[in-house]
């Protein structure tokens, strides 16, 4: 039978229950019951009107004592969660200090990947601008570049009507600038059409740039190069920059410097009319040599821009091979690439070092996790007393994940510190220049606070649901302690920490080890000892005088000049053409073109044939030196004297170099050819030296060029340096994924630390009886470590074919690679148990070694 409760009784009743609540929550229970009674409740219609309103008109004050009633449950919380920390002081440091080192590891992975996510997005009309690339077929490999016809910007401006404005894009090699009596090497100048700076987001700081651009005796400076050229004082607008000891340009307009996320990088502006009114390029529909971009209008598809782009180009050259594409303004950093490799860019680091970010941050979790669940036999009993007198799991639960999001946010504090002294370091290993006031940014100060309750939520997870399990009638008998289930509970999260950990040490380890490998390779040319001298202006007329003057001096073993350095080569064609070719062959040949001497220049052996003839070239019979792999495409049999062609008239080859590196190992070696000739576009002056007495060869250079070629200050490189930049990106990634290893392996040796002087202290009796029974201070100390390298060796086992995984499909993109072999994983393994091994016998000497007597009256 339902018991009927009449209104006014219950009116009663609730305004009770509200007064008493905040004296005593868990009579909260009681008014639920009540609720539930009134729920039965089948009395007359008219009287449940009645109780109804008596129920409104106590709402109110109902629901103000009920967020009072949360707000001093949660004041509680904090408060003992303060009192945790102060009485166990060394506890709360490996937590706080765990999640702080995950949490600083997370942010600065975070600034990174954020900082890589914004190239480019700083454009007003960052979302509709493209660059025009396209794909080309040779033999069925698809091979991808990012430069176009010189003429396609300004008739796609003027052809396609979903194109709002298109600008070309070019690097200018480097230059002589001279200001008064002052003198500057140019190296960052692009030549660029009036519309670039109506595309793309480069303020003005003094002039109209826009207008500048259209002149052909203008030049638009960067504010650096403006400081750098004229100094602080007065304006640069109006004043003159010789170029080249050839021609002055009137500077009539300054922006302001790209920021540090843009690829479209440039100290000087020049119009493309002063390019034009010079004569140094042809407008050809058939050269591909330079970067065009455009700006589309808003709802076009890109893909229906793309063929009639492809539609465009048809009506000048044949494009029955090639596929016209837009690349988004937006990806370039991230997805862009060049060649027949799948694309490259930022991009692939993105994932990567996410991941790390991810695997530290859930390494401090864990360490979290365990060292919680490892005091849970401590807590047991104030779990039981609070349980005894009404708490319920609910309650116990958010005890915990507010002790837990309290660590967080503790963590949070000095993970801000730990950033703001590591970001200097951080920066010099990414190449990056991240302010620490981005840290504070409005859109990073929300997600760090998002971050830190999850990692407090996330770390309180478990120890939350396990403590607040207990049975109070278990506790208060000492029935509940470190059974068996959170033992091995325990003991599995000490494998993950270690095996995550050992994992991160194992791709640094093949990281660097390749890097390693491929510097260490031989190239094939002797990068240690060529010196590059830059042609800029008119250095080339000196070349002839300059080279008589090297040769003769016996330190100077060959000078050759070039259009480029061995370790840049990387124009690609299918114009090649030789005897009894398969007419539906389309081979990538790259091509080079130089004067005599290359091989004594660069060391690159010729293992047939012989060089250049002397003298100026035959432009009607031109001579050709082909690398092995082009050799053994050409087939023929002898191959020296075969009939070639590259782009023009018929030839033939007169030598063979050895197969050399000009590109990344990342590629294997694809065929080569030198070509005689190539004045207009020479670029580079190489002059090898015997390397017994490298220091007097150099100032013999130095002599040689300061005679010849008075005008133009000394300056020069070597090319190995060009290989170690090629591998900057991988190295970069290797120090990072290092720093995070650290990060991991030490986060990992807190909770080791923790839980090793937990289970000396659990286990003090028993050492305590052992001591008194005979044993000796090694072996305890051996009986205390054993378990805990146990697991890192387990750990160890199970991360390394997951490591070995991951770390082969990386080295997959490269087409020269080491591998990671069983030395590796044996010295991975070695250096884990050292460091577990130094971590854990801290704890384990000084339980051996206390007192036993003291021991056995331990509790």
């Amino acid at each position: 039978m339902t018991r009927i409760i009449r209104p006014p009784v219950l009116a009663a009743k609730l305004i009770s229950f509200i007064s008493r609540t905040l004296e005593n929550p868990s009579l909260l229970g009681d008014l639920e019951e009540e609720f539930h009674t009134v729920a039965r409740w089948s009395g007359p219609r008219a009287a449940r009107r009645r109780y109804l309103a008596h129920v409104a008109l106590s709402l109110p004050a109902f629901i103000r004592t009920l967020v009072a009633w949360r707000i001093v449950m949660i004041r509680n919380y904090f408060k003992v969660a303060l009192r945790n920390i102060v009485r166990h002081k060394g506890y709360a440091f490996l937590n706080v200090a765990g999640l702080a080192l995950g949490l600083a590891g997370a942010i600065l992975i975070s600034l990174w990947v954020l900082d890589e996510l914004s190239f480019n997005r700083f454009h007003e009309n960052a979302d509709a601008l493209y660059r025009v690339e396209f794909d080309q077929d040779y033999s069925g490999k698809l091979f991808h570049v990012g430069v176009t016809p010189l003429p396609l910007a300004p008739a796609l401006a003027e052809s396609i009507p979903e194109i709002a404005d298109a600008s070309r894009y070019f690097r200018v090699g480097e230059f002589l600038a001279r200001v008064g009596d002052n003198a500057f090497y140019e190296d960052d100048a692009r030549i660029v059409d009036p519309s670039f700076l109506r595309m793309f987001s480069f303020p003005a700081v003094e002039g109209d740039p826009v207008a500048a651009l259209s002149a052909p005796d203008s030049i638009v400076l960067a504010e650096s190069a403006a400081r750098r050229y004229f100094g602080a004082r007065g304006p640069a607008l109006g004043r003159t920059v010789n170029v080249n000891n050839r021609r002055d340009l009137v500077v009539r307009g300054v922006i302001r410097d790209a920021p540090s996320n843009s690829d479209i990088r440039f100290n000087v502006l020049i119009p493309y009319a002063y390019l034009k009114s010079s004569g140094a390029f042809a407008e050809s529909w058939t050269s591909n040599s330079i970067s065009t971009y455009v700006l589309l209008r808003p709802g076009v598809e890109p893909s229906a821009v793309a063929a009639k782009i492809q539609a465009l180009v048809g009506t000048h050259r044949p494009v029955d091979d090639v596929a016209f594409s837009l690349k988004a303004l937006t990806d370039i950093h991230l997805r862009s690439h060049v060649g027949f490799e799948a694309p490259g860019g930022a991009g692939r680091y993105v994932p990567i070092f996410a991941i790390a970010a991810a695997v530290v941050l859930l390494i401090a979790c864990i360490n979290f996790m365990n060292l919680a669940t490892a005091r849970s036999s401590r807590r047991a009993l104030e779990v039981g007393l609070r349980k005894v007198v009404g708490a319920r799991r609910s309650q116990v639960v958010g005890q915990f994940f507010g002790e837990s999001v309290l660590f967080a946010a503790l963590a949070l504090v000095l993970a801000s510190g730990l950033v703001a002294a590591l970001l200097p370091a951080f920066n010099a290993l990414t190449g990056k220049s991240i302010a620490f006031t981005r840290v504070l940014g409005r859109s990073i100060l929300p997600a760090l606070a998002v971050l830190t309750l999850l990692t407090g939520f996330l770390a309180g997870t478990y120890p939350a649901l396990v403590l607040s399990s207990f049975r109070p009638g278990r506790v208060l008998k000492g029935l509940v302690g470190a059974g068996f289930r959170s033992a091995a509970f325990r003991k599995a999260l000490v494998v993950l920490q270690f095996a995550a950990s050992a994992g991160l040490i194992i791709g640094t380890a093949v990281v660097f080890r390749q890097v390693d490998f491929m510097r260490a390779k031989a190239p094939g040319f002797d990068r240690e000892h060529v010196v590059a001298l830059q042609i800029r202006g008119d250095i080339l007329k000196s070349y002839g005088p300059l080279k008589e003057a090297l040769v003769r001096n016996p330190r100077v073993l060959g000078v050759t000049v070039a259009t480029e350095k061995p370790s840049m080569i990387g124009s690609n064609s299918d114009s090649a053409d030789w005897e009894g070719k398969d007419p539906n062959l389309s081979v990538s040949v790259n091509f080079i073109g130089v004067d005599r001497d290359f091989p004594k220049a660069t060391g690159v052996p010729l293992v047939a044939g012989r060089d250049f003839t002397e003298g100026e070239p035959a432009a009607e019979h031109p001579e050709f030196l082909v690398n092995e792999t082009l050799a053994r495409l050409i087939g023929t049999e002898p191959v020296i004297g075969a009939r070639f062609s590259y782009g023009g008239p018929q030839g033939s080859v007169v030598g063979v170099l050895k197969d050399f590196h000009f590109d990344s190992l990342q590629s294997k070696i694809e065929p080569l050819v030198l070509l005689r000739g190539g004045r207009d576009y020479w670029r580079f002056i190489m002059v090898r030296l015997d390397g017994g007495d490298f220091a007097a060869g150099m100032k013999a250079v130095e002599t040689a060029w300061r005679e010849t070629v008075p005008d133009y200050p000394f300056q020069y490189d070597f090319l190995d340096q060009d290989f170690n930049d090629m591998y900057r990106a991988e190295r970069r990634m290797g120090g990072v994924l290092r720093a995070f290893a650290g990060f991991a392996i030490l986060i990992a040796c807190l909770g080791l630390f923790g839980l090793a002087a937990y289970a000396a202290e659990r286990r003090t009796k028993e050492i305590g009886i052992r001591r008194i029974l005979g044993a000796s201070i090694p072996e305890v100390v051996s009986l205390l470590c054993r378990e805990f390298l146990g697991l890192i060796a387990v750990a160890n086992f199970i991360a390394a074919p997951l490591a070995y995984l991951l770390m082969r499909n990386w080295l997959g993109r490269y087409a020269y690679r080491t591998g990671p072999g069983p030395a590796l994983f044996a010295g991975v393994l070695a250096m884990s148990l050292a460091v577990g091994l130094i971590t854990v016998v801290f704890q384990a000497l000084r339980a051996a070694s206390a007192n036993p007597a003291r021991s056995l009256r331990y509790e």
